[in-house]
């Protein structure tokens, strides 16, 4: 394999490792949601997820 082609599944899989742990830890501690916005609120969150 060429080295780009490791690169490419080292990040697909590091991506995907990195958003799942996000995702688990956002099902298993819902309490912390709101904290991860920092204050945003109302319109502004539609904003930044866009």
């Amino acid at each position: 394999m060429s080295g780009i082609v490791v690169f490419n599944i080292v990040n697909i899989v590091g991506a995907n490792i990195v958003l799942g742990g996000y995702a688990i830890s956002l099902s298993i501690y819902p309490g912390h949601r709101e904290a991860l916005w920092g204050g945003i609120t109302g319109d502004n969150r539609i904003i930044f997820t866009i």
